[in-house]
C-alpha cells in the first residue's frame, strides 16, 4: 500500500456493519476476565506495600508489647499496650473490673529514659491517671499508681505479656 492509499483508507470511515457497539468486530469487548489479572496485581501490590516484611525485625523499644497487672480471682485489673521509640511511648489501656468487664479505655502518653517510665493515661470516663516507675527486668514494670483525689497513690507492678 502506497502512502497516499493508506492516508485515504485511514480517513475512510468504517461501515457500521463492520462494528459492535462502535468498535470494530476484531477488536474483543473488555470483559471481567480480562481485567481480572490487572486487578489482581493492583490488589498484591496495595497488600504488598500496607502490609509488614515477615523478615523485618521486631521493634526495638524495650516497652512495645502489652502489659498487664497481676491477675487477680474477680478478673479486675489493667491492661497498657505500648509503643516504644527512643524516649517516646505511645498507646492505649484498658481497665477490667469484676468478671473481666471492660470499665474504661484510655490513651497513654510518655516517656522511657535509663530504665525509668512515666506514662500519662487519659481515660475516656474516669479522667486522667499516672504511673511512675522503672523497668525491672525484662518482663516487669513496677511503680506507683496515681489518680486525682480523694484516690490515694498504691503501688503497682505490670508483667509483660508474651506475644502469640
Amino acid at each position: 500500500m502506497q502512502p497516499a492509499e493508506a492516508a485515504s483508507v485511514s480517513n475512510t470511515a468504517i461501515p457500521q456493519s463492520w462494528c459492535r457497539e462502535g468498535r470494530p468486530q476484531s477488536t474483543p469487548k473488555p470483559s471481567v476476565h480480562m481485567r481480572l489479572p490487572s486487578s489482581v496485581v493492583l490488589v498484591t501490590l496495595l497488600f504488598a506495600a500496607c502490609g509488614t516484611d515477615p523478615a523485618a525485625p521486631e521493634p526495638t523499644g524495650v516497652l512495645t508489647g502489652s502489659w498487664h497487672t497481676a491477675p487477680v480471682p474477680s478478673g479486675a485489673g489493667t491492661v497498657l499496650t505500648l509503643e516504644h521509640a527512643a524516649a517516646g511511648v505511645v498507646g492505649h489501656g484498658r481497665d477490667f473490673g469484676i468478671g473481666g468487664l471492660i470499665l474504661d479505655d484510655a490513651v497513654v502518653i510518655g516517656s522511657y529514659a535509663d530504665s525509668m517510665v512515666e506514662l500519662a493515661l487519659r481515660y475516656r470516663a474516669a479522667g486522667m491517671a499516672r504511673f511512675i516507675g522503672r523497668l525491672v527486668g525484662p518482663d516487669m514494670l513496677e511503680g506507683t499508681w496515681a489518680q486525682p483525689a480523694p484516690v490515694k497513690p498504691s503501688p503497682v507492678t505490670f508483667y509483660r505479656q508474651p506475644i502469640r
